[in-house]
């Protein structure tokens, strides 16, 4: 049985831009995001353990971060839109900036209800 995430998880989308090196060379979107981690909806997968540069858009602003990637699923286009997929990442490094959202979104909601923001 899967241990219990102790970390409140905010539903979002915002845009990323993501890839092995420092100019990351796919763009998709993150649904869900947490001061540990996020996912990444894409078809565009990398292997378990691979390291990533993230670059997430927020507005105007964008900020920075690497990940570890924790679980990744492909499936075909036809699917896609009724089958979780993409990939799991666990941060390595966060932009100061990106934390400090996670954290106003958080204390807005009462502590964590997960929401669309």
């Amino acid at each position: 049985m899967r241990a219990k995430r102790n970390r409140k998880r905010v539903m979002l989308l915002y845009k990323v831009r993501f890839g092995i090196g420092t100019e990351p060379e796919h763009s998709s979107i993150i649904t869900t995001f947490s001061d540990r981690g996020a996912q990444i909806k894409t078809n565009t997968v990398y292997e378990k353990g691979t390291l990533l540069h993230l670059t997430i858009e927020k507005d105007f602003w964008k900020y920075e971060a690497e990940a570890v990637v924790v679980w990744s699923k492909k499936v075909t286009p036809e699917v896609a839109p009724y089958v979780n997929h993409g990939m799991g990442v666990q941060f390595t490094s966060l932009d100061e900036g990106l934390a400090h959202l996670y954290d106003r979104k958080i204390k807005a909601l009462g502590g964590g209800t997960e929401t669309i923001l």
